[in-house]
C-alpha cells in the first residue's frame, strides 16, 4: 500500500523519563518553594531545582543528538518547531498582556480603595530615568549584540559570534543585578496597594523570563562552542534569538507603561485622563 505522504520527511518521538521528571521536579520545586515562605526551609527548594536541572539538561542532551548527530530533525520539522515557537511566544505575550490590562484598569479608573488617585496614596512610584533606564539601556544594547551573533554565525563567523552571545549574556546578568537593586531599594512591596502588586508581578514575571532567556543563550553557546551550528542549520539559536527579542520588547514596553507613564504624580496628563474617565 502506497503511503499518501513521505513518512521520513517526519520526526517519530521515541518515549522518554525526561518530560515526566522535569514535570515531577517542577511540583517538588513549587512545593518547595511554599515551604521556604511559610517555615524558611530551603530543603525542598534546592532538591526540586536541583532535580529539575538535571532532567531539563538529560532531554536537551536527546534533543541536540537528534537534531544534530541523527540528522532527525528534517526541513519540515524545523519548520513545524518554528511554528511551535512562534506560538509559544504568543502565548506569553498573551500573558503578559493580561498584566497590562489589570495594570491600565486600575491606572485609568482607580478605586476609592486606593483614595481616586494613581499612583495610590502613600506609593512613591520609582524614578523611570534611573535604574529603570538603565535597564532598557542594557536591554536593548543586548538585542544589538545578539543581533550580530546572529549574523556572524550566517557567515560562517564562530568566534565573533561567541563574542557576541558572551556580550548578550553578560549585559543580561547585569539587568538582573539592577533588577534586584531596585527591588531592594524601592519603598514598597507586593503587599503596597494594587501598585504593588501589578509592579512586582510584572517586573518579577520579566525577570524569570530573562532567567529563561539566559538560560536558552549559554546552552546556544555551549553548542556554538562544540560546532553544533552552521551556516544554514542554527535553529535552535534562532529560536533563543526570537525569544531574546520577544522577552526585550515586552521590556520596553512595560518601561514606558510602568514606569514613565503610570509613574506620573498628581497633576500629570495621567491624572487628567483619570478625572475624565470618572466623569464620564
Amino acid at each position: 500500500m502506497k503511503m499518501p505522504f513521505n513518512m521520513t520527511k517526519y520526526h517519530r518521538v521515541q518515549p522518554s523519563p525526561w518530560p515526566f521528571s522535569v514535570a515531577a521536579s517542577t511540583a517538588i520545586f513549587l512545593t518547595g518553594m511554599l515551604e521556604w515562605l511559610w517555615n524558611y526551609s530551603l530543603l525542598g527548594l534546592i532538591w526540586g531545582a536541583s532535580a529539575m536541572a538535571f532532567g531539563c539538561c538529560l532531554w536537551w542532551r536527546d534533543v541536540i543528538r537528534e537534531a544534530t548527530f541523527q540528522g532527525k530533525h528534517t526541513k519540515l520539522v524545523q519548520r513545524f518547531i518554528k511554528t511551535g515557537m512562534l506560538l509559544f511566544i504568543a502565548s506569553e505575550a498573551m500573558f503578559f498582556f493580561s498584566f497590562f490590562w489589570a495594570f491600565l484598569h486600575f491606572a485609568l479608573s482607580p478605586s476609592f480603595e486606593v483614595g481616586m488617585t494613581w499612583p495610590p496614596q502613600g506609593i512613591v512610584p520609582p524614578n523611570a530615568w534611573g535604574l529603570p533606564f538603565l535597564n532598557s539601556t542594557l536591554l536593548i544594547n543586548s538585542g544589538f549584540t545578539l543581533t550580530w551573533a546572529s549574523r556572524a554565525v550566517k557567515e560562517g563567523s564562530k568566534w565573533s559570534a561567541a563574542a557576541g552571545m558572551v556580550m548578550t549574556i553578560a549585559l543580561g546578568v547585569i539587568f538582573m543585578a539592577v533588577q534586584m537593586k531596585e527591588w531592594w531599594d524601592a519603598p514598597f512591596d507586593i503587599r503596597d496597594s494594587v501598585y504593588g502588586s501589578c509592579f512586582y508581578m510584572m517586573t518579577g514575571l520579566h525577570g524569570l523570563h530573562v532567567l529563561g532567556g539566559l538560560i536558552f543563550l549559554f546552552v546556544c553557546l555551549i553548542r556554538l562552542l562544540r560546532n553544533h551550528f552552521s551556516t544554514a542549520r542554527h535553529l535552535g539559536l534562532l529560536c533563543a534569538i526570537w525569544y531574546w527579542h520577544f522577552v526585550d520588547v515586552v521590556w520596553v514596553l512595560l518601561w514606558v507603561m510602568v514606569y514613565v507613564w503610570g509613574g506620573w504624580t498628581e497633576g500629570s496628563f495621567l491624572q487628567y485622563v483619570s478625572k475624565g474617565l470618572h466623569l464620564s
